[in-house]
């Protein structure tokens, strides 16, 4: 068979970090975010068909599958189950058929191989970076760590030792809704929002992709001078506002704009800028019509009349401003889902029955195969969406021994 060709030795040695960093004690977050971005590396280190990771190798075996999905528009799609121990012949079937046939098992075996290997290898470097008190509740005294997942081992860490506080989820909250720096590439801001999401997933106070898009385009519009882009994004149907689509489309309006700038000097603002800047030379030239009246006082009527025109045009330049800001402020607030706050956002509650055809046995309180947004939008939703815990339909069987 085609497993016996791959080795846990030759997936190993793919992988860029051979040993995780060693942690002595108890964990804080921040070790745990250092711990995870080397398992990030030596997971996507390990190719596999792209209908399965998507281009990032088993990344999804760790990464919240809402954050995968946002993130590469996609869901990881691993197979639900080990491929058969011998192909699946159709009736009456040529040689050709059947040769094609074991060539496809032989393929879908290595993989499935691979991927084993993979997982079991970093389950066996967190074991060796922790000490054994910190993963004693998952350590079976029969089985060991065998059946534990990736996932599984890190939440049971960052909820156990790696608690994070109130005080730091309203920090990131605050984080998440700072607006975008137009000095600096749009993938400054866009990370940043990925790395608040992925730390919301952790203190399990979720953000989900259409918040990414909705506060993403409302931050976008208040740089200014985004109207056009707006209105194309506008356009797009709302199946295809996916973060992954906004990221494209807002990077090329960013870049289209920082071109312009270089043919007209202008900033970002550059409209609210101007009349600011104009409304500013005004006061100046009031402060100079009075200097000038202490000097010559034949002339104080006339200033006093010159005073009089500007401080009319200066009002008029500051309705201008109010105008300019409304607008602003019409396009950052319009239609925008109104945003979760750390004081209302609630830790879930897990069902402790549930299940789901696509994301396994561990599941929050109503999520079920019917109820998930992620199957509803897979091909065979209608067929499996009244899969439940003891009727799982060949289902995912993620955190199979949960709740038990």
């Amino acid at each position: 068979m085609a497993s016996s060709t791959i080795s846990r030795e030759s997936v190993l040695a793919v992988m860029p970090f051979q040993k995780l960093d060693t942690i002595s004690g108890e964990p804080s977050y921040a070790d745990m975010k250092k711990i995870r971005k080397q398992i990030n590396a030596n997971l996507i280190s390990v190719t596999m068909p792209d209908d399965w990771g998507r281009g990032k190798g088993l990344l999804g075996e760790i990464q919240d599958a809402a954050v995968f999905l946002a993130r590469n528009g996609a869901a990881y799609n691993p197979p639900p189950a080990a491929p058969p121990s011998y192909p699946v012949m159709v009736a009456h079937a040529t040689t050709a058929q059947r040769e094609q046939a074991r060539a496809e098992l032989a393929i879908d075996t290595k993989f499935w191989a691979q991927a084993q290997h993979a997982i079991r290898i970093i389950v066996n470097q967190m074991q060796e970076a922790f000490d054994p008190f910190i993963y004693a509740e998952l350590d079976d005294p029969d089985e060991g760590l065998t059946n534990v997942d990736i996932r599984a081992f890190i939440a049971h860490i960052i909820d156990r030792f790696a608690t994070i506080s109130q005080t730091e989820i309203d920090d990131n909250l605050i984080k998440f809704n700072t607006g975008i720096d137009p000095s600096c590439t749009l993938a400054v801001y866009t990370r940043k929002q990925e790395l608040c999401q992925e730390f919301a997933a952790d203190a399990e106070v979720e953000i989900p992709a259409s918040t990414m898009v909705s506060t993403g385009t409302k931050h976008a519009v208040a740089t200014g001078g985004m109207d056009e882009a707006w209105k194309i994004w506008k356009r797009v149907p709302m199946a295809g506002r996916t973060w992954a689509a906004w990221k494209v489309h807002w990077t090329a309006a960013f870049q289209e704009k920082r071109e312009l700038i270089k043919l007209t000097g202008t900033a970002f603002n550059g409209m609210a800028n101007q009349a600011t800047d104009q409304s500013i030379d005004y006061v100046g030239a009031l402060d100079n019509l009075a200097n000038a009246a202490l000097q010559k006082n034949e002339t104080v009527e006339q200033l006093v009349r010159t005073n009089s025109i500007l401080t009319k045009t200066n009002e008029s330049m500051q309705a201008e401003i109010k105008k300019l800001t409304a607008i602003i402020s019409t396009f950052s607030t319009s239609k925008q889902p109104q945003q979760p706050t750390a004081a209302t956002a609630a830790r879930a509650v897990w069902d402790k029955e549930g299940y789901c055809f696509w994301h396994g046995f561990k599941v929050k309180v109503g999520h079920n195969s019917l109820t998930c947004d992620a199957g509803k939008k897979s091909a065979d939703y209608e067929q499996h969406k009244h899969a439940k815990r003891g009727d799982e339909q060949g289902g995912c069987t993620w955190n199979a021994h949960w709740g038990h």
